[in-house]
């Protein structure tokens, strides 16, 4: 007889097997067995005896096998990968800008042998063997592979729920080590004085407005680009970042934020330089179009921007006065690290002002301007030691 858990309070003692009972009355096991859920969402079960311990535990693993079996998805229809992932494309109700990128992923699996194979053909070492095809082919990083794995499983996870196959092979493979930490590009305070003091007068409205937004309210360049008049509120002094201007195939649409989060209100700033800027851009439009909807237009034809287009001007300004020149998204790293070096703001309030969906983002991106903090913080608390001691 097997070992039997002792409980005093019940006809039925629990044995080491799960689901089976040893009957005190009856002197015989009870093997419980779960057929189903009802309309009710009840589990429905059904209990068979056994003389013996061990023919209990014999029938359990044989239902057990018997259920596995009836419910393991049967493959249908043999499709090839190349095949099944147009299907799954189609399928997807995304952002515009989220679907060109999973394009792109659909494209490097469709130029990789994996793509001719069918889907009940591959396993984990094919999903390796694509790995390193893109290792191979490729200067992707680990984080950017990894997009494509997750790309990939989301493939086969639909393939499974369309009974195409019993597993996911995806799920086999680890995805990689992101070794490489980012770490945020901005300017010097040296630089800001030298582009503060040349761009208030700057003739290009664009390029004056790219590093305002950029500097002053760390703007995304979509959300620069896709800026409308009605979004500001010059008598109380707000903006709300409602639209996101983006280049999609090589076509300029606007859409909606980044995120929830991205949809926010900020204060204008009260720095007349960028209040003057503002205010030359929309008697210009007026002037000249007759009113315009956005902030940044062509000056030939007052029709809103693409925002790939500001980086030419950024280019030409960055020359004509020698300085560095760093990616338009930088302008909003430097608007971040002067917040944080400030002392001033709470990580919670400068993470709302970004659009982050929450503060881990911020300090994830922003570690070495907190790390620097601590340090000053620390050196200053020192000084108050010393002081005391010459006091």
């Amino acid at each position: 007889m097997s070992k039997k858990t002792r409980n005093t309070n019940s006809r039925y003692e629990q044995t080491k097997e799960k689901g089976i009972f040893y009957d005190k009355k009856t002197k015989d096991y009870r093997l419980t067995l779960f057929i189903g859920i009802d309309n009710n969402g009840k589990q429905q079960r059904k209990f068979e005896r056994f003389s013996r311990f061990e023919q209990a535990v014999k029938r359990k693993k044989e239902f057990k096998a018997q259920k596995t079996l009836k419910q393991a998805p049967q493959p249908l229809i043999r499709v090839k990968l190349k095949e099944y992932v147009d299907i799954y494309f189609d399928s997807l109700i995304l952002k515009e800008t989220t679907l060109d990128g999973y394009k792109r992923i659909c494209k490097r699996i469709k130029n990789c042998d994996i793509s001719k194979k069918y889907l009940q053909d591959i396993g984990k070492k094919e999903i390796l063997a694509y790995i390193k095809f893109l290792q191979d082919t490729t200067k992707m990083k680990a984080q950017t592979i990894n997009k494509d794995l997750t790309f990939l499983s989301s493939v086969f996870e639909s393939a499974y729920k369309d009974e195409l196959i019993i597993k996911n092979p995806v799920k086999l493979v680890d995805k990689l080590k992101e070794t490489e930490k980012f770490t945020a590009n901005y300017y010097t305070k040296e630089e800001l004085k030298i582009i503060l003091t040349n761009i208030k007068d700057y003739h290009n409205k664009n390029v004056q407005l790219t590093y305002y937004l950029g500097l002053f309210l760390g703007l995304r360049r979509g959300e620069m680009a896709g800026l409308k008049w009605e979004s500001i509120d010059f008598e109380k002094e707000r903006i709300r970042i409602e639209n996101n201007r983006v280049n999609v195939n090589g076509k300029a649409i606007d859409g909606s934020p980044k995120s929830i989060t991205s949809e926010r209100i900020i204060f204008l700033p009260k720095n007349q330089d960028f209040r003057n800027c503002l205010q030359q851009i929309k008697q210009w439009q007026y002037e000249k179009f007759g009113g315009c909807e956005y902030l940044m237009v062509n000056p030939q034809t007052g029709k809103p921007l693409c925002p790939q287009n500001l980086k030419r001007g950024i280019s030409v300004f960055c020359k004509k006065f020698n300085i560095r020149e760093i990616r338009i998204h930088d302008f909003r790293h430097t608007f971040a690290s002067l917040s944080i070096s400030s002392n001033e703001l709470s990580v919670k309030e400068i993470s709302t002002i970004l659009g982050h969906g929450n503060t881990r983002i911020t300090e994830q991106v922003y570690m070495h301007v907190m790390e620097d903090n601590k340090n000053r913080t620390i050196d200053v608390v020192s000084k108050i030691y010393e002081n005391l001691l010459k006091s």
